[in-house]
């Protein structure tokens, strides 16, 4: 999920004459960071990474920091889903409530961004079983299992 931060800096002209529109400069700059998340629907379990771009780089740092996770846990299997398809990822639809958190909200700093987003990320990790009921499509709940 892409998160932005935004800031607009105005100055004016001053000392003009009555009548005359004084000149603005008007710069708008934005801060973008990533949250990274993969979910396990069946037990809830949640892990998230806020990470500065998209790039290979931080893709495979985010999968460090999965897999690091996963070693310990045998349940954890990763399935393939077909390409194009937001509709059977269960993490779009984590997005989807995530961002009815953040919606109409302007944010000065990423940071202020990132202890929102932790906040609400904490909401799941203290109630694993609130995420299982949103992303634990009934295809999942059906696939076989494997040793």
């Amino acid at each position: 999920m892409k998160c932005a931060s935004a800031c607009i800096l105005l100055t004016s002209g001053s000392g003009t004459p009555c009548g005359i529109r004084p000149k603005w400069t008007t710069k708008l700059c934005y801060d973008f960071g990533y949250l990274y998340v993969a979910i396990e629907p069946l037990r809830g379990d949640l892990i998230a990474a806020f990470l500065p771009d998209m790039t290979p780089e931080s893709h495979q740092a985010f999968l460090g920091i999965v897999a690091e996770e996963v070693i310990s846990a045998s349940h954890v299997h990763i399935r393939d889903i077909p390409p194009y398809s937001p509709e059977l990822n269960p993490c779009e639809r984590f997005f989807e409530e995530l961002r009815k958190k953040i919606a109409n909200t302007v944010f000065t700093s990423l940071e202020e961004i990132e202890a929102v987003l932790t906040d609400a990320l904490r909401h799941y990790w203290d109630n694993p079983e609130l995420l299982t009921r949103l992303t634990a499509y009934s295809w999942i709940r059906k696939a076989p299992k494997y040793n």
